[in-house]
């Protein structure tokens, strides 16, 4: 089936995303009419030739996945990035040919949202499981990379300086009570349930809100360090230490066992 271009709701929701990155996506868009950019032909177009990319073989069955870019269950528009359908759709199909004997993902991304991650991990867990695969880092691998390298078979990355890491969930919500207030306007929202409508422009975001968030955040974080721990066989509270959202050098993550070299 074709993805042809992302949902508008594959943009919100919790990131697993390295947030430097992130915000200069967000910087370059910021006023944008997202509907509109996605019904543009021209993105369509560039989206559905993302969609049509299939894994590469060499001719000693080795299969060749590109992973570049922000990931969302579909093709991202407003940069080049990475479908976690797609991958997983190649990544199954791949593992299924008797063909491929092996597989390599060559990877250069921040991470991407956490819907889809989990799944994705899993494909890249079954393909290991039956045959080597293993994650070339290419300069950067962050966030929900890592659980997706953690997966494979060996993890390597191109240089000393290569970045990986930014272990860590996480999400935004504005409070703007005070500028509503400065324009006059009040905000009702009528609601069933505590937490229904919580964070509507120009409502208070309280702190039994905050908490909520937080909870949500804690648990989607929590299963991401657990996927993560499982793939590269270490206790949880060792990844736990080390998943404080800060990137860290490739040669720093060999010496903390994330990685398994450079070269």
């Amino acid at each position: 089936f074709e993805l042809q271009s992302p949902y508008v709701g594959d943009y919100f929701g919790l990131w697993m995303i390295e947030p430097r990155y992130f915000q200069n996506v967000a910087n370059q868009y910021q006023g944008a009419n997202l509907h509109l950019h996605l019904q543009s032909s021209e993105i369509q177009q560039r989206v559905r030739s993302s969609d049509e990319r299939s894994f590469m073989l060499s001719s000693d069955g080795i299969a060749g996945f590109m992973l570049n870019g922000p990931m969302m269950k579909s093709v991202p528009s407003m940069a080049d990035g990475t479908s976690y359908v797609r991958m997983t759709q190649q990544i199954n199909q791949a593992r299924r040919d008797p063909v491929v004997s092996a597989g390599l993902i060559s990877g250069d991304t921040p991470g991407g949202t956490s819907k889809g991650n989990e799944d994705f991990a899993s494909a890249v867990a079954k393909f290991a499981a039956e045959k080597p695969l293993f994650y070339f880092v290419e300069d950067m691998t962050a966030s929900a990379g890592v659980s997706v390298a953690s997966q494979a078979t060996k993890i390597y990355a191109n240089n000393a300086t290569a970045m990986y890491g930014a272990m860590g969930t996480y999400g935004v919500i504005q409070d703007m009570s005070g500028m509503a207030d400065k324009l006059g306007i009040k905000v009702h929202v009528v609601r069933a349930g505590d937490f229904k409508g919580m964070g509507t422009p120009g409502t208070e975001v309280t702190e039994q809100q905050l908490e909520e968030l937080q909870r949500e955040v804690n648990t989607v974080n929590e299963n991401y360090l657990n996927i993560i721990a499982k793939g590269l066989k270490k206790p949880i509270g060792q990844i736990r230490e080390l998943a404080d959202g800060r990137v860290i050098m490739a040669s720093e993550a060999v010496s903390a066992g994330l990685i398994n070299g450079i070269q």
